[in-house]
């Protein structure tokens, strides 16, 4: 099996992780719109191949709080999962979800936490229950870890995990809509060099 990396990504295996991504999204918007009782869509999702450092930049800057939910990955693909999820994003799942107000992401208790711990494993979990459909692979994901902290912070807890693979991570980006609100959800995936490679041909022999 020919040795792939993140840098042989080309356009058409992005073209395929958007559409595993645009049915997994699907699949998760499903259950949050049940969760909150009310309509949930998602955008298209951008998918990108870019430089660590630039996470900072699609996610307005490494100063900005949000709460970060990491998962590791093992079966088939291992590596890693990182959800990031914009504060207003967060504090509106409490407040529909507990039916309570908060003001802040340093107000959240254990019980917010939980809850915005099953949002990601609704959004992670859908995503991955998509690939495997396409792929065949078996994968499992970890209980995640959840950080509430500046964006910055956030990043340097997988940092050393991400290398694995480099300088670069795949990430995808959803715009969610609901009534009267509009959120960003963000998604760094980062399998294993040999994971990564796995895929990439799978892929490939599916549809090569």
């Amino acid at each position: 099996m020919e040795q792939l990396g993140i840098g042989d990504l080309s356009d058409f295996h992005l073209d395929m992780l958007r559409e595993i991504e645009n049915i997994g999204m699907g699949n998760a918007t499903t259950s949050l719109s049940d969760m909150l009782g009310q309509k949930i869509d998602v955008s298209v999702p951008n998918v990108d191949v870019i430089d660590i450092s630039e996470v900072y930049n699609r996610i307005d800057g490494s100063e900005n709080m949000v709460v970060g939910i990491i998962f590791n990955m093992t079966g088939d693909i291992e590596g890693n999962m990182l959800f990031i999820l914009e504060e207003q994003f967060a504090l509106d799942m409490i407040k529909r979800l507990m039916g309570v107000d908060v003001a802040s992401l340093a107000e959240l208790n254990e019980n917010d936490c939980s809850v915005l711990q099953e949002v990601a494993n609704i959004m992670a979990g859908s995503f991955l229950r998509s690939l495997s459909e396409l792929t065949g692979f078996t994968i499992s994901l970890s209980v995640p870890f959840i950080c509430i902290d500046m964006l910055g912070a956030i990043m340097n807890i997988p940092i050393s995990q991400f290398g694995m693979i480099g300088n670069k991570v795949l990430l995808m980006q959803e715009n969610i809509l609901g009534d009267h609100c509009y959120y960003n959800s963000f998604l760094l995936l980062a399998p294993t060099v040999e994971s990564l490679s796995k895929l990439l041909n799978k892929v490939g022999s599916i549809y090569g």
